[in-house]
């Protein structure tokens, strides 16, 4: 599961990506594929290397075609978990559908940076279970970070949101449900959120066993603390306006659900 990520990362890997790619060439080249592999929502990227300088640090950027600053983010949950000597990595906080920058950063800062589409997939549907069954409900929270407490709200509000980044922490809890099943499933589950001026984030993603009986519930206590921060780091504020968050299974769109933000 992604939280918060350090916003330093940013500033690191532009450093090491303003140095002219002509100052490496003697060490060879690393070169990404744009053609992507995708098993049941989990995205691999490969590349070559010609000069063999691994191992090699993996990096991804949303990207929406737009101007709006997206955050970039650690291909694992961490630098370590990032890190391969492998010629590909395999994503499992892509959604299909979508473009992301991916960086790849070698020994002598050898490196490469390639635009990959995801591509798009069906709505969810798995025999007779599909979307249309898939049922979410949120409630707005807010965490005291001193107190260790957490509260329920009527709703979120961009000024309280910025004012209070430091000490509090605000999202919603979020709890899907589905019917009761024949037999049971092994899903892939991710969470993405988008804010109105077109920031991504993948906020939760984890590997789910759905089990039979009257059916399956599942909830995260709260949902969007890292992203309305690193919104914030990244792009200065937080907009008023329409969000919105996204249920995957498997890659495929299980549920979307728009909140406000006044």
């Amino acid at each position: 599961m992604r939280k918060g990520i350090a916003f330093l990362l940013a500033v690191a890997i532009l450093t090491v990506l303003a140095a002219p790619v002509s100052a490496y060439a003697s060490y060879g080249y690393i070169t990404i594929d744009t053609n992507v592999r995708v098993v049941n929502g989990r995205v691999t990227v490969s590349w070559t290397d010609t000069g063999n300088c691994g191992p090699y640090s993996v990096i991804y950027e949303y990207y929406d075609g737009s101007d709006t600053p997206q955050c970039r983010f650690w291909a694992g949950d961490d630098e370590a978990s990032s890190t391969t000597n492998e010629t590909s990595f395999v994503f499992e906080s892509l959604i299909a559908g979508h473009q992301y920058y991916i960086y790849v950063i070698g020994q002598n800062n050898i490196r490469d940076i390639r635009l990959i589409t995801v591509p798009e997939t069906a709505s969810f549907e798995d025999g007779k279970l599909n979307a249309s069954q898939v049922r979410v409900v949120t409630d707005y929270k807010c965490y005291r970070i001193k107190n260790k407490s957490m509260e329920s709200l009527k709703g979120l509000n961009s000024a309280d949101i910025k004012q209070h980044m430091e000490d509090r922490a605000y999202g919603f809890r979020y709890q899907f449900t589905l019917p009761q099943l024949a037999y049971a499933r092994d899903y892939f589950v991710q969470l993405a959120m988008y804010a109105p001026n077109g920031y991504e984030q993948i906020v939760h993603y984890s590997q789910y066993e759905f089990s039979t009986g009257k059916g399956f519930t599942y909830y995260l206590q709260l949902v969007g603390d890292g992203f309305f921060a690193n919104l914030y780091n990244t792009c200065g504020d937080i907009p008023s306006g329409t969000y919105r968050i996204e249920l995957y299974f498997n890659g495929m769109l299980a549920h979307t659900k728009e909140f406000a933000v006044k």
